[in-house]
């Protein structure tokens, strides 16, 4: 998403990297949150006139077809470890908000996990 911005949004993989780095606890994992928008171009390969740009191949650009979108607006939310591995029989999943990604209008207002044994942690 970082390079997807130009480079304007989030942070990057190098900086992200050193960070966990400096946050290196072993039996601490920092869960990772991206809740973002984010656009696809509205291009059909099988019918181009079905969406809302065309392709010239010998100039290698799209066009905009006058009257359709040319990008469709999708919502994304994403949460994940940030840690491959840890050792032992103890793991503590820790919220950080150097972690949380956003950009839009539709923060997160609650968030709960389930570990497999029915309790929801908040």
């Amino acid at each position: 998403m970082y390079n997807a911005s130009n480079k304007n949004l989030f942070t990057s993989l190098d900086q992200l990297d050193n960070q966990l780095e400096q946050d290196n606890n072993n039996n601490i994992v920092p869960v990772g949150i991206l809740n973002t928008d984010f656009q696809l171009l509205n291009y059909n390969l099988d019918n181009e006139q079905a969406g809302g740009l065309l392709y010239n191949e010998e100039d290698n650009e799209f066009t905009q077809i006058s009257g359709k979108v040319p990008f469709y607006t999708l919502h994304t939310t994403v949460i994940s470890p940030l840690k491959k591995a840890v050792e032992g029989n103890d793991v503590t999943y820790k919220l950080n908000i150097n972690y949380l990604f956003q950009n839009q209008q539709q923060k997160i207002k609650t968030l709960s996990a389930d570990f497999g044994d029915s309790v929801n942690e908040l």
